[in-house]
Formats: structure tokens, C-alpha cells, sequence
């Protein structure tokens, strides 16, 4: 099984953003992308997995590194509403999930 992208970043599940992105510079000057690009791409992809609260509620809900992929039935990117909407759905799976 592949390390999630908060093993990757060496950081807690409950971080915030600013914590994300400081592991995330941390990582990236330990391995640039000219002396290791493979652990570069893998940074990267981790980071860009959790980068912000929409990207980690899209993670932990749907494994999905991407929150926009989440909105298949919006063929754009969704309006301020239908993501508060998705939001919202995504909340209650949560509880459910929990309850």
C-alpha cells in the first residue's frame, strides 16, 4: 500500500494549511527536482493531494488527489453554491460515517 500524502509530508492528518506547506518546502529543499526527481514528483503530487481544505476533504472522503474530480455532474468548475452544496453532502457522509 503507497503512503498517503500526509506520510509523504511528514505531517499530521489535522494539519493546517501553513503547516502542510512548510513540510512541503522542507521536503522539496531535501530533494529538488535536478538531484531527485522521482521523490520530487512524489512531493509534489502529496502536496498537491492536501494542499488546501477542499483538496483534503476531497482526500479523505474520495482518495482523490483533486477536490474538482469530486463534481461529476458539473461539467465546469463548480459555482460557489454547488460547492458549498458538495461541501455540505460530503459534511453528512462524515457523520454517518462516524455515527
Amino acid at each position: 500500500m503507497s503512503p498517503s500524502p500526509f506520510e509523504i509530508l511528514g505531517v499530521p492528518a489535522d494539519a493546517d494549511d501553513e503547516r502542510i506547506r512548510a513540510a512541503y518546502l522542507r521536503k522539496v529543499r531535501e530533494h529538488p527536482p535536478e538531484r531527485d526527481p522521482e521523490a520530487f514528483r512524489r512531493i509534489r503530487q502529496a502536496y498537491e493531494a492536501i494542499r488546501d481544505v477542499r483538496a483534503r476533504i476531497a482526500y479523505r472522503l474520495f482518495h482523490v488527489p483533486d477536490w474538482r474530480t469530486i463534481a461529476v455532474s458539473v461539467s465546469e468548475r463548480p459555482t460557489r453554491s454547488q460547492f458549498q452544496a458538495m461541501l455540505r453532502a460530503c459534511a453528512e457522509r462524515m457523520t454517518e460515517a462516524d455515527g
